[in-house]
């Protein structure tokens, strides 16, 4: 099994609009990595991503890898979700793969098409026998062009400022414990709490960023349960992005909350208020913006079960719920009538054809009148 003590993110530009260079690293017999690429095909015509590794030493080079990948599909949660899925099933019973890599050659490691509005992601661990350098591209490339020549001549794609791109030190990475007991006291920790600092000075990310957040399984968790009763018992685990919206609002400082959610963002802050155990949830007023819960509902029978939740929740005090009739992404329909705290708010962003027809509308909430109404109170 191969210990990256490095990371590598390829995640900015996450979006990719043309082909080009999305990352580069650096790979030695001292520093096994590990690479972390999500990216979306932005454009209006397929694309390849490809990993290529091209040996700048002077002698023969092995690269061991260990590789799982998600997609290309849509559902970006899906795709980075099967990434995962797969590296955690292989990653101790999988034999990494030997590719062998003569001197001043490349050979591509990982070359697939997708789609316009796909994605793919893919969280691959490489280590090399030589203390020689191995160079590791990411790129995207055109279906025609050859990805090993690319590596050299494809101009940096520009990044979307998001930061997450670099070199990040995860060989002191801790670990976490986690015991619980039948009727003992609830017990919690923070996932992806850590900031990894960026090593790199890269010329696409001119202002390199801390890594927030836990990429490419940075962290584990054992967690131990044991019940030392006569009776059985039932033990809940809950997940939820706590201190995104429980660590923040838990602390109670302020006269009025609101919270938002967009799109599929609305998706996750339902499902965090419609979860179990939310003593922390103070009053608050909801405000959904182009959300497609009546899609997701259709889907995944959970959603339906954290929405009837959300709307019973008595902290809930209002929930407006806007969908625009030119947004093509929304749900065009209230979720209830019977519930008196929540509205289906009919609008209009106020878009053009091509805006709808690009989807670019579905963003356009932030600039609607009535919404920011809504958001600025009486």
């Amino acid at each position: 099994m191969i210990k990256p003590i490095f990371l590598f993110a390829s995640d900015d530009p996450e979006t990719v609009s043309s082909p080009g260079r999305l990352m580069s690293a650096t790979v030695s017999s001292a520093e096994p990595c590990r690479l972390y690429f999500d990216h979306v095909n932005g454009s209006r015509s397929t694309l390849r991503l490809a990993v290529v590794a091209r040996n700048t030493g002077r002698s023969r080079a092995t690269l061991s890898v260990s590789e799982s990948y998600g997609g290309p599909g849509y559902d970006f949660m899906a795709v980075g979700h099967a990434a995962t899925k797969r590296f955690l099933i292989n990653r101790d019973s999988q034999t990494p793969i030997q590719r062998e890599v003569a001197p001043g050659n490349a050979v591509t490691l990982y070359d697939t098409t997708f789609v316009s509005h796909q994605c793919l992601c893919g969280i691959v661990d490489y280590a090399s026998d030589q203390e020689d350098s191995m160079e590791l591209y990411v790129l995207a490339v055109a279906p025609d062009d050859d990805p090993l020549t690319a590596c050299t001549s494809a101009p940096n794609c520009p990044p979307d400022r998001f930061n997450r791109k670099g070199k990040f030190d995860i060989s002191n990475t801790p670990n976490t414990s986690l015991g619980f007991s039948v009727g003992a006291a609830h017990v919690d920790f923070e996932i992806g709490d850590r900031a990894l600092p960026n090593l790199i000075i890269d010329p696409g990310v001119p202002h390199p960023q801390p890594l927030q957040g836990e990429y490419a399984i940075i962290q584990h968790a054992l967690i131990t349960i044991a019940n030392p009763t006569l009776t059985e018992a039932t033990v809940v685990l809950v997940v939820s992005p706590r201190e995104s919206v429980g660590g923040i609002m838990g602390q109670q400082q302020y006269d009025k909350v609101i919270i938002i959610g967009h799109s599929f963002g609305a998706a996750i802050v339902i499902d965090a208020i419609g979860a179990p155990h939310n003593e922390w949830l103070p009053k608050c007023e909801l405000v959904t913006l182009g959300a497609f819960l009546e899609f997701l509902q259709s889907v995944y029978p959970d959603v339906k079960g954290r929405t009837d939740a959300c709307l019973a929740r008595p902290q809930v005090t209002a929930w407006a719920d806007y969908y625009a009739t030119d947004d093509a992404f929304s749900s065009h329909k209230p979720l209830t009538n019977s519930v008196p705290k929540y509205a289906g708010i009919k609008t209009n962003n106020g878009a053009g054809i091509v805006d709808r027809v690009t989807g670019k509308s579905h963003a356009y909430y932030f600039a609607n009148a009535q919404v920011l109404q809504t958001l600025a109170g009486p």
